[in-house]
């Protein structure tokens, strides 16, 4: 009997435990949305999700009127206790500055169009300066854990373009262009990702094309351009990545 009891309370506790992560994605919708675009780790996933269960959800006064809930984060006595494969683990899985004015731009067709743009906007940095701290610090271990764990899936993270774009992460377009063309199910946001990183660092045959006139100079303001699907499109985007990366120093095409 007594062993029953002891059963029934673990049941309550993990069930309570589930209750209150869950309970992110109801207190911020951003955060939903995220996840089922993103992969997120595996590394000690349960004990990160304790450690947000322990901090719980705290209600905070908005404009005095009504609550607003909002979902906490670790605390840097937690954060900073994390392993490094842990805390890769909640920086992927938990971006601190969702519970922020993050504009999620849900207009965007990811299967059927080539978009200029990745689904946040430009402006908005979705995770924490101590988040980022984290990523550049540990560069390459970030961009191996990120190639690994990608390669375990059919299609690249959106948290993971994300920060490969953040990173500046040009040593990876050999493998962003492989990824693209093994995948049966064409994954577009790669060829997004790969036009995002030439432009950002000012590549001159991209910088001088049509495409980059079309999507990022004449439509700056819009965060809704695209290109449609074509061959001579796909093709484009792929040599100009590749001719780009032949031409980087060989420090920057070291992973």
């Amino acid at each position: 009997m007594k062993k029953n009891y002891l059963w029934l309370l673990l049941i309550l506790f993990f069930q309570l435990n589930a209750q209150q992560i869950d309970s992110l994605s109801i207190a911020n919708p951003l955060y939903s949305e995220y996840k089922s675009l993103s992969f997120i780790p595996t590394y000690k996933f349960s004990k990160i999700s304790k450690l947000l269960a322990k901090s719980g959800i705290k209600n905070i006064s908005n404009n005095g009127s009504e609550n607003k809930i909002v979902p906490v984060i670790l605390s840097d006595e937690d954060f900073n206790q994390l392993s490094f494969k842990e805390k890769f683990t909640y920086v992927m899985a938990y971006p601190e500055n969702l519970n922020k004015n993050i504009i999620l731009n849900t207009s965007l067709d990811r299967n059927d169009k080539i978009n200029a743009h990745l689904p946040y906007h430009d402006q908005d940095i979705i995770w924490s300066i101590r988040e980022i701290d984290f990523l550049r610090n540990n560069r390459n271990e970030v961009l191996k854990l990120i190639k690994e764990n990608s390669l375990k899936q059919p299609n690249i993270g959106l948290n993971f373009k994300l920060i490969l774009r953040e990173l500046n992460a040009t040593e990876m377009i050999p493998f962003l262009i492989s990824s693209f063309k093994k995948s049966d199910k064409k994954d577009y946001e790669i060829l997004t990702l790969l036009m995002l990183l030439v432009k950002d660092n000012n590549y001159f045959p991209f910088m001088k094309s049509n495409i980059c006139y079309h999507l990022y100079i004449q439509n700056k303001d819009s965060n809704e351009m695209y290109l449609d699907i074509l061959e001579s499109n796909v093709g484009y985007i792929l040599s100009t990545a590749k001719n780009y990366y032949s031409q980087l120093p060989k420090p920057n095409k070291t992973l």
